[in-house]
């Protein structure tokens, strides 16, 4: 997998200032969840226990922290979903070949799974509502905590950075569709409440759309490029949507004062325009996709002030983005159709924008 390819992976390693302590001989150990036999003590309940971790004797520089594996990955295909599970639990197998102290290890499936790793690094179930297996064709985001010690901080970042790579390129043969699968998530990521991805057919094109726009509701009714009436035709339109393979739909929600608060519109849509761009550098700093095609919301405010009021031809054309409703799409069908909700409550205005692609 190319370093392009693997940057956009949603996970982390986090480094946070942990509580630790030396034992003595003849010093009885409570630590949360220790797994050390020498440490258990049968007649101190789980309620009683401390919250510290105990760790063996350090030398100079040697980690003994909080290792955070946070993988927000939402995924809907297994391999994927396979590929992080093996992940941690490599982590941890190397850990132990390493002669270092796993203190515990914790993790949590969208609220409802629960599981562990044994000590052959292999994930099983702790709780479940519904059934490990039944959970895995799902899409869900996967977190896990482990308290590590013995092993220096650089060595472990480094081995966890080949181990993911190594993970998915083993599990997921298909890098460039693992990739688009973690879009979702790298929206979410840069401030998106809901993402989908669509298949392009799924798109329905509205003529009546134009005639709103010509009612200049927004007040850029032939003042903007990249506005009706200096746009193509729907039908134009739509011809150039149709060749993408599919689109990246996500939206943004804004709380406001009360049903008349215009100017809190305005700046979710402000707000929301920077999420976009946000995500459309991304999406153009991958190798992955041939052509884009980004959709926003409301008119090109790129500029400030567009050139078309100065009778000038656009300043920055790689940057002007149309709008969803220029093209004539019915966007509330498009996120009926991928289960993204329309209205998220009272008070609240919901931004949205298309980002089609082609491999």
């Amino acid at each position: 997998m190319s370093e392009s390819k693997h940057e956009h992976h949603q996970h982390s390693h986090k480094w946070e200032d942990g509580e630790s302590h030396n034992l003595q001989h003849g010093h009885e150990c409570k630590c949360e969840n220790c797994h050390r036999p020498e440490h258990r003590n049968e007649n101190t309940s789980q309620e009683n226990a401390s919250k510290k971790v105990c760790a063996p004797d350090q030398e100079p520089g040697i980690f003994s922290e909080k290792y955070e594996l946070v993988l927000s990955q939402e995924s809907s295909l297994l391999p994927v979903q396979e590929a992080l599970l093996r992940w941690v639990g490599e982590i941890l197998q190397w850990v132990k070949n390493k002669q270092g102290f796993v203190g515990h290890i914790k993790g949590f499936i969208e609220g409802k799974e629960h599981f562990w790793f044994s000590s052959t690094g292999k994930a099983v179930t702790a709780k479940s509502s519904s059934g490990w297996n039944e959970g895995l064709d799902q899409t869900f985001t996967i977190n896990a905590t482990a308290i590590i010690f013995g092993i220096r901080k650089e060595e472990l970042d480094e081995y966890a950075e080949q181990c993911l790579e190594t993970c998915i390129a083993e599990q997921c043969p298909d890098s460039t569709l693992v990739q688009i699968d973690l879009l979702c998530s790298l929206a979410k990521s840069l401030g998106a409440a809901h993402a989908a991805l669509i298949a392009v057919d799924s798109i329905k094109f509205n003529h009546d759309f134009r005639k709103q726009c010509e009612q200049n509701t927004c007040g850029s009714y032939d003042k903007n490029w990249m506005c009706p009436p200096n746009m193509p035709s729907i039908d134009e339109l739509r011809d150039k949507v149709l060749p993408y393979d599919r689109g990246l739909l996500f939206q943004t929600v804004y709380q406001l004062k009360n049903s008349f608060d215009w100017r809190g519109v305005q700046q979710a849509v402000v707000e929301h325009t920077q999420v976009f761009r946000k995500v459309l550098a991304e999406l153009r700093s991958m190798k992955n996709f041939l052509n884009l095609l980004p959709l926003n919301v409301g008119p090109c405010t790129y500029c400030g002030r567009c050139s078309f009021l100065d009778g000038e031809e656009c300043r920055f054309p790689e940057e002007a983005i149309p709008s969803v409703e220029a093209y004539g799409i019915d966007v509330m069908a498009l996120e009926k159709s991928c289960g993204m909700p329309y209205y998220n409550g009272k008070d609240t205005v919901s931004c949205v924008s298309l980002i089609l692609f082609r491999f």
